[in-house]
């Protein structure tokens, strides 16, 4: 088994948003234009609304099998609409903030995520809000050989 927290964390939490219905998550499949798609890393040029996850690790225990980082969740609206990227940053707020103890699958747990800090980045040259929020999350992480729980 390899060793993949971030991984694990994101399509987990990416997984989470789509059961949530907030968001469509495929790793195999396009989206199509009326998708809200929940991308990892780099916000696409389509579709126009989109859910962007990144993690920046922050903290790790060199003897316990844990860490702690930021979340990153960037939601870009549709064009002309300047409060939907916030309409679905609060959607995603709703099921993040606040999330305990969530298996992420392969021995991997998220024990804590709470929000941060939030921000409006302004608009890209189509007229696509886009607003970030950051989490706090802290991470049971799969054992390695030199960081046992």
């Amino acid at each position: 088994m390899a060793y993949n927290p971030t991984g694990l964390l994101l399509t987990g939490i990416a997984r989470l948003l789509d059961l949530k219905q907030v968001g469509v998550y495929r790793s195999d499949a396009p989206y199509v234009a009326s998708d809200t798609a929940i991308i990892m890393k780099t916000m696409p040029d389509s579709p126009d609304r989109c859910i962007v996850l990144n993690y920046l690790p922050m903290l790790a225990i060199p003897d316990q099998a844990h860490n702690s980082g930021l979340l990153q969740v960037a939601c870009r609206g549709m064009p002309g609409i300047p409060l939907d990227s916030d309409n679905l940053a609060d959607a995603c707020d709703q099921w993040l903030d606040g999330l305990t103890q969530y298996q992420l699958g392969e021995d991997c747990t998220l024990n804590q995520c709470y929000m941060r800090n939030g921000v409006n980045l302004g608009q890209d040259e189509v007229e696509r809000w886009i607003t970030t929020i950051q989490y706090n999350v802290d991470v049971d992480t799969p054992q390695t050989a030199l960081r046992n729980q």
